[in-house]
């Protein structure tokens, strides 16, 4: 049995409508937040290096996330609010073809200028240097899929 439920932000009680759109949203960030901690936690078993390594990769993936928001905080909403789910459709089936180009294009402008964006940070140990350029090489090589998702 599929259920589906509809959200109305314009009507009924506002802390109600709120709490109902905003509690999933946090509890996504809760686990990604986590996710983090405990990436950061293994990684710290390998040594102070390649956590700093990690850190400074995980800036161009951090910066990725605003790129990929862009076109998920479309015109979808405003046809939704319209109630016209066509155009809505059409706006998400846009948003996705979007999405999927800036990921490939991020992607490919870190792994191809990989050495000048990590020299930005001037790290002098090559430890460290080595960390970055792999964990960038493996995140932002597989953005497209964050992008996407």
């Amino acid at each position: 049995m599929k259920r589906t439920t509809s959200l109305n932000l314009t009507s009924g009680p506002i802390l109600k409508t709120l709490s109902e759109l905003a509690l999933p949203i946090m509890a996504s960030s809760m686990l990604a937040t986590a996710y983090n901690i405990t990436d950061m936690a293994w990684i710290g078993m390998l040594g102070a290096k390649a956590v700093a390594g990690v850190g400074v990769g995980g800036m161009y993936v951090w910066l990725s996330q605003g790129l990929a928001s862009l076109p998920r905080m479309g015109g979808q909403v405003h046809a939704c609010g319209r109630g016209d789910y066509e155009k809505a459709r059409s706006y998400a089936s846009s948003a996705i073809q979007l999405s999927l180009f800036f990921g490939l294009l991020f992607s490919a402008a870190c792994i191809l200028f990989i050495d000048p964006l990590l020299g930005f940070f001037q790290l002098d140990d090559a430890n460290t240097y080595a960390a970055a350029r792999s964990y960038m090489l493996i995140t932002c090589g597989l953005l497209v899929f964050s992008y996407l998702n």
